[in-house]
């Protein structure tokens, strides 16, 4: 749709992506009205220009059952011709409102066109530079098979030799960034079915600009058969389940009937071993009302072999993507597909089971995701869509024992066309187990790759499936999560491990799988956040694994509120699992192409919306925080794994705020807290629970408006026990529940003296010590200060605390400093004695390396190293490098690290300069110096002598030990330039070690026997004080049991003597009366 050319504006030259809510009305208008209102407000925020959104044209509309949200996709144009993934979507509620839009249109794009706007290369040479730029070698006579006339000359060419299918090529825009070029999109599905690419070679002069491919492959990239055990065969209870006889063809004979590792089971290890069952007539009436194998929408199946609506499946182990002969078994008449099978024998004895385990899972995954969405007006894959709307025409292909006699092996994959093209799914078998496993009978494989053709029609819509191609794209995510919720069964638990793929890779069913960690709920057994995808390019499994933990974090959580139903063929009203099943399909039909994290929870978010007005807005919220996709995250560019925040803050709406967070007060006064609510569309009513004993809690007002002010008040503290209670606060409004903590700490008299521990008054010698004070004298926090004036003037350190120990760092060499401590609690304070101490002195020397000059050693790239020895023994404080010098071409490949005797590791430099051909370096590093990393010269030689800060600081090495021997590494990342490391220095200073002594009791006090000397700081265990007169008891220390006599007194002496005078006396009476007697 062309509108009227508007006067240009230049902006910046972005790609704009933008996820909005808004809540307009659009009940009155039109499909196109919608769009346009929405885009020329973009216009009016400067978002895009006018011209921007000059022409797009429609390319998906449908509406979703479930929820009625209309759903609208749409693609920027120019003259006619798509711009690459330059699209955009509106989502419509009911009610007229719009739910989300997501728009991706080039911004500014005019301006940036470069090139002819006419194709000045034929499309018969675009294929063919095309082929040569992925090494494709054209076996046959390319021929045009038929043209259409529409602006991007849409050509139908024959395949080449090269090709599984007919190759085609049409004129499409692509933005680089930089630029706006004419290119021809070409479509080569490779032999054998491994890619299916879409590759955009320019127009005018053949170069390959961009690409994407239509395959998803589950394994190839990430596992390594060596690191397998290949010489497990099958336990006998694996074995024997070949012979049970349920799966003798003759022991059951049902009609319409299927011998089958049955859903909910995984595969044939699930449980310890399950045994295939019979499963009689299993088509959902909803999602395939004439049965599996009808395709003309009458009563009566037009096929008795493995192929009907929904699939057609097979064998393809010579992987020509035909199906082997009389690969698809036959059922008769009667279709009843019951075939033996015995697993300790090879995949091909059993082929027929495993086509029809096969197609009986395919089929499953086609009834289950058309209950939640995946219907033909979405995109689903069948051949009749019985007047549904959407293209029809595309079956799943599914090849068991994919490519097995062609050097196939440990693998699976879906290729996903768009709509109207039939998708491909590769099941392989595997040789790490003995016999091989076969992928056919991993539900959780067959699944996971079906899954792939759900999500790449559902985002973006089912015309365009390259949505999912950018490097924070989740598919292999919403993937794995079609694994798991698929065969969730009664007795699961969240906290549960779950793996993936563990039948086809050959280990039992609590094996490791593919994946980093198993996916659980216990942040012990799968730590992953959203940080946890940085790093782990350029595959797109890691990024898909820390999704689909997300996605399971928040369908446990369902489950929590709403209880977990195996059955998934029930409707989202009925259990935890089925809602979240629902809001994730919703979800993936309103993420934005070309997606992050970030999108992809606002979908989720936005579909509960829709689905249930916002009921479960919190319980998603804490799921996705718990990963660290929470309120404040940020996913940067979706095009970069690497640049998101992660965040685990909840939305204001969701919060029930308290202040202060802990109160401390003195029986029997009322602690008092100021609440505020959270959003709601009714009131909040309060309660409490874990409040003291003989204590009571008040609310006012209560219920309380959203977003309102509340005071809360505990009263009675006189009848309550001293000590702190944990009070949790609860408002519900019906809807939703929100939940927050309080401390209160009740006390009943104030702090005895307060005492300090460690370091002893007048130590000297010491090095950032730990300071350590008593925490037995009744208070519950303490005021710590620190200064090197007496007076307390201007502290270092003035912080309270909660604990009676804190880690002083930023010594200076020969400083005195004066530390005291106040208790604090309820009801006062008492202020300790004023201790000192005195920090070691300070030396400082320069080291030269002794074996310069290193070379690469005739080698154009790789790593070089040089050591340096020091002698001297003390903790550094201060760290340099200087008279760094190299003779090297494009210095802009190195990377140079300082490695200590301790092993941390410093990167001082990483491609700098890496803008243009610079050579050699002289240059100097120091944490202090006024010239940043950044503003490194560079000219020849790179630094001029001059000193920089390191790209991380040399403080990392303060504390530790001086002694020994220092390497600098420099790495060559590239070829074709030599050089030679000259010479390098260090300037260091450090103070003498300091002596410590072992606490085993922990109480602050040393053993004054265990003296050990240390670098740095006391490593914990170790304290500076050594007066312990009992270190295997933390009640004895001095001033607390000690049993050391004191020095008596001049009259303490007197009163000795006196007692002893009485005793001699007594003892002498005694003996007299002895010998009178005797």
């Amino acid at each position: 749709m062309s509108k009227s050319t508007l006067l240009k504006n230049v902006f910046p030259c972005v790609l704009l992506f933008f996820s909005l809510s808004f809540t307009i009305n659009m009940s009155a208008q039109g499909t196109e009205a919608m769009i346009d209102q929405a885009l020329q407000e973009m216009v009016a925020k400067g978002e895009l220009t006018a011209d921007d959104i000059d022409e797009y044209r429609m390319t998906d509309h449908y509406v979703s059952k479930g929820n009625g949200v209309d759903h609208m996709y749409f693609c920027q144009t120019y003259n006619g011709i798509d711009i690459h993934n330059a699209v955009g979507s509106m989502h419509v509620l009911s009610n007229g409102n719009v739910l989300t839009k997501n728009v991706g249109f080039s911004r500014d794009f005019e301006s940036r066109m470069t090139g002819s706007q006419s194709p000045s290369l034929g499309v018969l040479r675009a294929v063919s530079e095309a082929a040569k730029a992925k090494g494709y070698n054209i076996s046959e006579n390319l021929q045009i098979l038929s043209q259409e006339d529409g602006p991007d000359q849409f050509h139908t060419i024959s395949k080449g030799g090269i090709s599984l299918e007919n190759i085609t090529a049409k004129l499409k825009y692509v933005d680089t960034g930089k630029a706006v070029r004419l290119t021809w999109e070409v479509s080569i599905y490779e032999l054998g079915g491994a890619n299916w690419f879409n590759l955009r070679v320019d127009a005018n002069n053949g170069e390959l600009l961009d690409e994407d491919n239509m395959v998803d492959t589950c394994f190839e990239e990430l596992f390594d058969h060596n690191s397998h055990d290949h010489g497990s065969p099958l336990s006998n209870k694996e074995e024997n389940k070949g012979f049970n006889p349920l799966e003798d063809p003759l022991a059951m004979f049902a009609p319409d009937s299927y011998n089958v590792y049955a859903w909910p089971n995984a595969s044939p290890h699930d449980d310890g071993g399950v045994a295939r069952t019979i499963e009689v007539d299993p088509a959902h009436p909803t999602g395939s009302p004439f049965g599996w194998h009808d395709i003309d929408g009458m009563a009566g199946a037009e096929f008795t072999t493995t192929q009907g609506n929904n699939t057609h499946t097979y064998a393809d182990r010579n992987d020509d993507n035909i199906p082997d002969v009389g690969s698809d078994p036959d059922g008769g008449m009667t279709l009843d597909f019951n075939f033996p099978i015995d697993l300790s024998m090879a995949p091909i004895t059993y082929q027929p089971a495993s086509v029809t385990n096969l197609f009986y899972w395919t089929n499953i995954m086609h009834d289950i995701t058309y209950l939640y969405g995946f219907d033909e007006a979405a995109g689903n894959f069948q051949v009749n869509n019985y007047g549904n709307g959407g293209l029809g025409g595309d079956p799943v292909l599914s090849e068991a024992q994919d490519a097995a006699d062609a050097g196939g092996n440990c693998n699976a994959n879906f290729a996903t066309p768009p709509d109207g093209s039939s998708g491909r799914n590769q099941m392989f078998t595997c040789d790490i187990a003995t016999p091989d496993r076969d992928g056919s009978l991993d539900a959780e494989v067959i699944t996971h790759e079906i899954g792939h053709g759900v999500s790449n029609r559902l985002v973006g819509g089912p015309m365009n499936t390259s949505c999912l191609n950018n490097d924070e794209q989740m598919g292999e995510g919403w993937s794995d999560y079609m694994s798991l919720i698929h065969t969730i069964k009664m007795g699961d638990n969240g906290a549960d491990p779950r793996t993936v793929g563990t039948w086809l890779l050959g280990s039992d069913e609590n094996g490791p799988g593919v994946r980093t960690f198993p996916y659980s709920t216990d942040m012990v057994v799968n730590p992953q956040t959203y940080n946890s995808i940085i790093g782990t390019g350029p595959f797109p499994h890691p990024v898909g694994e820390v999704w689909n933990m997300m996605l399971w974090e928040m369908t446990w959580a369902l489950i929590d509120v709403h209880g977990l139903n195996e059955n998934i063929y029930d409707d989202w009203t009925t259990g935890g699992n089925n809602l979240a099943m629902q809001l994730v399909m919703d979800g993936m039909k309103l993420t934005a192409c070309s997606p992050g994290f970030v999108d992809g929870r606002d979908a989720i978010l936005a579909a509960d919306v829709a689905l249930t007005g916002g009921a479960n807005q919190c319980t998603i919220w804490e799921a996705f925080a718990k990963r660290g996709l929470g309120f404040s995250a940020d996913q940067g560019s979706t095009a970069s794994r690497d640049d998101g925040t992660e965040a685990f803050d909840m939305p204001p709406s969701c919060l029930l705020d308290a202040a202060p967070a802990t109160q401390d007060i003195c029986a029997p006064a009322d602690a008092v807290y100021n609440l505020t609510t959270g959003a709601s569309m009714g009131m909040w009513t309060l309660s409490s629970s874990g409040e003291p004993a003989g204590t009571t809690v008040t609310f006012s007002p209560n219920p309380a408006p959203a977003m309102s002010m509340v005071t809360m008040t505990v009263s009675g503290t006189g009848a309550a026990a001293p000590g702190m209670s944990t009070i949790t606060i609860t408002a519900d409004d019906g809807m939703a529940t929100n939940m927050t903590t309080v401390d209160l700490i009740i006390s009943d008299a104030a702090p005895t003296a307060q005492s300090l521990i460690s370091p002893i008054d007048m130590t000297s010698g010491v090095f950032n010590p730990n300071l350590v004070w008593d925490n037995t004298n009744g208070a519950n926090s303490w005021l710590l200060e620190v200064d090197d004036d007496m007076a307390f003037g201007s502290p270092e350190v003035s912080e309270t605390l909660v604990t009676n120990t804190y880690a002083f760092t930023g010594s200076v060499a020969g400083t005195t400093y004066y530390w005291r401590v106040t208790g604090i609690n309820g009801c006062g304070m008492e202020v300790s004695p004023v201790w000192e101490f005195t920090t070691a002195g300070e030396t400082c020397n320069t080291w030269a390396s002794t074996d310069v000059p290193v070379d690469w050693g005739g080698a154009t790239s790789g790593l070089i190293s040089s050591t340096l020895n020091i002698p001297d023994d003390g903790f550094i404080t201060d760290m340099d490098v200087t008279n760094l010098t190299m003779d090297h071409t494009w210095i802009g490949d190195l990377e140079i690290t300082l490695v200590s005797p301790a092993g941390t590791r410093v990167d001082l430099l990483f491609d700098a300069c890496n803008n243009g051909n610079v050579d050699n370096l002289d240059i100097n590093f120091d944490d202090e110096s006024p010239n940043d990393h950044m503003s490194i010269s560079c000219m020849d030689p790179v630094g001029g002598g001059g000193t920089y800060q390191p790209l991380q600081p040399l403080s990392a090495f303060d504390g530790e030990c001086i002694t020994g021997t220092w390497t600098l590494e420099v790495n060559d990342d590239a070829s074709l330039d030599t050089g030679s490391l000259n010479s390098w220095s260090l300037a260091g200073c450090y103070s003498a070690p300091q002596t410590c002594y072992a606490d085993v009791d922990m109480d602050g006090y040393g053993d004054p026997g265990t003296e050990v000397t240390m670098c740095g700081p006391c490593q914990p265990g170790f304290v500076l004080n050594n007066q312990d007169c009992d270190d295997t008891d933390p009640a004895i220390f001095p001033g607390q049991n000690c049993e050391i006599a004191p020095i008596p007194t001049m009259g303490e002496w007197g009163i000795i003597i006196l007692s002893f005078l009485l005793m001699i006396i007594g003892i002498a009476s005694v003996r007299q009366r002895k010998t009178i007697l005797g």
